[in-house]
């Protein structure tokens, strides 16, 4: 990754994957990495709070976001291009790349409560995953009040990646690729997160064999991007239902994906992203899905 910009700067959702994913990255590049949410949990700490509590009290007081705010802006210019695990790096750090990590929440949660983090205490995964949808809510309201941003429209990114079901290891891959396609934000996204908007009788089984086979091979010919939007945090497959479903059948864990959508954003012919999926996503369309590709949804789809 000769070409990279001067700083990474990885943002995402909580128990995405953030602080792994910075550490090996900054490992493999032989960088620094520089954590602003570590700096917090310090601040957090030294207040005798949990980081949820912090969130709160900065709501309405902008002291902490202010001295983190002011170091963000101090990285630009830097030459030694750090890897920054950051909420906000990707706003202030004009020259980074800008990284964002996508988890399902209830899938996030769980990675939080096994981890039990020490300044963050929960009594089963419910009540993590019910707490991290309040801090989470806590961060993009304040950050949208300070700043007019919203950290979660996944627009503000070079490139996003589900790390849902992939290992932290197979993400700083990705990100070590830095790919755009034609200009557009890249995604990669498990097949087990990409909700189908398409029957399966509408797609030629025998060319996803084939396709597969290829796939599993290793072939030259690199599969171009499927197009997705994604409304209400989830992934919909626009186009591309032959590549997903070969992906299944090949064992392939991410594939690349644009964004053609997302939630209210207008289409051509008029409509929208969100008005979309909700015409071509059905209940009987997910259990087909599902059934051809052997697997289950392991969260809400519809």
């Amino acid at each position: 990754m000769a070409d990279r910009p001067q700083i990474i700067a990885i943002a995402g959702d909580i128990g995405g994957g953030k602080s792994t994913v910075g550490k090996l990255l900054a490992a493999q590049l032989g960088v620094e990495l520089i954590s602003t949410g570590a700096i917090q949990r310090r601040i957090a700490a030294s207040e005798g709070k949990t980081s949820l509590e912090l969130n709160k009290s900065a709501e309405g007081d902008p002291t902490v976001d202010r001295l983190i705010d002011d170091f963000l802006v101090s990285l630009n210019g830097r030459v030694d291009a750090p890897v920054v695990e950051s909420r906000m790096a990707w706003h202030f750090v004009k020259s980074a790349m800008k990284v964002y990590l996508f988890c399902l929440a209830e899938k996030a949660a769980a990675r939080i409560w096994t981890e039990q983090r020490p300044d963050e205490v929960y009594s089963s995964v419910a009540d993590a995953l019910d707490k991290t949808i309040q801090r989470r809510a806590s961060e993009v309201s304040r950050f949208k009040k300070s700043y007019g941003v919203t950290i979660e429209n996944i627009r503000n990114y070079d490139i996003v990646v589900d790390t849902t079901y992939i290992t932290p290891a197979e993400v700083t891959t990705i990100v070590r690729k830095g790919l755009l396609f034609d200009g557009r934000p890249l995604a990669w996204v498990s097949p087990r997160t990409l909700v189908p908007t398409q029957g399966i009788a509408s797609i030629d089984q025998n060319a996803v064999a084939q396709l597969a086979r290829a796939m599993a091979a290793g072939s030259a010919t690199p599969v171009p991007p499927i197009k997705t939007y994604f409304v209400d945090r989830k992934f919909h497959i626009a186009d591309g239902h032959d590549v997903v479903a070969a992906a299944f059948m090949a064992g392939i864990t991410a594939v690349p994906a644009t964004v053609d959508g997302v939630d209210d954003e207008m289409l051509p012919g008029g409509t929208t992203a969100r008005l979309h999926v909700r015409g071509a996503a059905h209940p009987a369309t997910i259990r087909d899905w599902e059934r051809t590709n052997a697997f289950t949804y392991d969260f809400d789809v519809l």
